[in-house]
């Protein structure tokens, strides 16, 4: 659907001031206007980190260890040390969204090293040290063969509200009504969490997790990314290896380091680039995925935040790539900034997506829509370079 016109033509400041909520003594921020007034940890979090908003990331962050999970609930999903996924939370298919996330307590753990840096705070970590040590319990508790793996048998259930818990949500391609045969690893979750614990040897001044993060980059390095073709695969569940090219594998250059993943690993995200190109971004599913999974959401869509999380992994990584002198390494990565970038141009009001219909363009969606506010912010701020300054480790 297409809001009307008076809903689109906000500016981002006044768009931020519509979706911002009071909860206690916290300013809170909705996704989207009208149809998504609730509060998603994926999209404050990321939102906030990337407009280098420390006040939003602060009350974003106090609101996550106030909801904190503490027990085992097949209905909600939740569990010990688990970030809920959104709030006020949505019933489908018998059960609650509100713990539907497996990413989301990486990135409270991310979230909390940004605003250490950005602010200079180490009393705010030390105020919530237990809530990070729980976190990192979660994790842990999700590792099988150092594979960080997904599973509603955690929470005591056989499934969740939602198909798919990790990104964008938007179901599983190659998979009968795009749900995962269960356990699965999703490739940028892996990463996600593998970096989280990064964040907690900074955040705990441990550095105990070096095993575990090691161990966790193996398994992406020998399993994730296929020994035939080299190419990163979206997911591997009880099935099998998930082989459909998704935006996914550009998203994780944002979380990877150097010392990740070896130039020729690099070369092949790069290379899985090209068939989700277009005019003004990277799709979120290759045309040849999207012909076949009609089932799933976005799947010929354009979802402006992720052209800045992959706007800031292809600057990090042609940055260490300049220093090495990989100059096939440093064309490619600098071909990523300039297509993703290209989204600013569509950015005149703020929308959820963007959707590619025969040629034409349109937008659809919530408007405003905070993921959107922030992508604008980042470009026209020109925040790449302090964004990848404190990410880099």
């Amino acid at each position: 659907m297409i809001f009307a016109d008076d809903y689109g033509r906000l500016t981002p400041n006044e768009g931020l001031e519509r979706l911002k909520v009071h909860y206690g003594d916290l300013n809170i921020y909705c996704s989207g206007f009208p149809s998504a007034m609730k509060n998603s940890v994926r999209d404050s979090i990321l939102s906030a980190i990337l407009m280098l908003d420390k006040d939003m990331l602060k009350d974003q962050l106090s609101l996550c260890a106030e909801k904190q999970g503490t027990k085992r609930d097949p209905r909600s999903g939740e569990e010990p040390g688990k970030i809920f996924n959104e709030f006020p939370s949505s019933n489908l298919r018998g059960l609650s969204n509100e713990y539907n996330a497996c990413d989301t307590t990486a990135l409270f753990l991310i979230g909390h090293e940004v605003y250490q840096k950005l602010s200079d705070d180490i009393f705010f970590a030390d105020k919530y040290k237990d809530n990070i040590v729980k976190a990192v319990g979660f994790i842990k508790d999700h590792l099988r063969g150092y594979s960080f793996i997904e599973d509603p048998s955690f929470c005591g259930g056989s499934h969740f509200a939602l198909k798919v818990t990790s990104g964008k949500n938007s179901g599983v391609p190659e998979r009968k009504s795009g749900e995962p045969v269960y356990p699965i690893s999703y490739s940028l979750s892996h990463i996600q969490n593998m970096r989280a614990l990064k964040s907690a040897e900074f955040l705990l001044k441990d550095n105990s997790f070096g095993p575990t993060i090691e161990s966790m980059k193996d398994y992406l390095i020998n399993y994730l990314f296929s020994r035939n073709t080299g190419q990163l695969c979206l997911a591997i569940d009880g099935n099998g290896p998930v082989k459909s090219i998704s935006s996914d594998i550009l998203n994780s250059l944002f979380f990877l380091d150097e010392k990740d993943i070896t130039p020729d690993h690099i070369e092949s995200i790069i290379n899985s680039s090209f068939v989700l190109e277009t005019e003004i971004g990277y799709r979120s599913f290759s045309k040849e995925c999207a012909n076949h999974s009609n089932s799933l959401s976005y799947l010929n869509s354009v979802l402006p935040m992720e052209q800045a999380l992959i706007n800031i992994g292809a600057n990090k990584h042609r940055r260490w790539a300049e220093k090495a002198g990989l100059n096939s390494l440093v064309k490619g990565l600098k071909k990523i900034e300039k297509v993703s970038s290209s989204i600013n141009e569509k950015l005149i009001s703020i929308p959820e997506e963007f959707v590619l219909d025969d040629g034409n363009i349109k937008k659809r969606g919530c408007d405003p829509y905070l993921p959107t506010i922030a992508t604008k912010k980042y470009f026209d701020s020109k925040l790449v370079n302090k964004l990848v300054d404190i990410l880099s480790q």
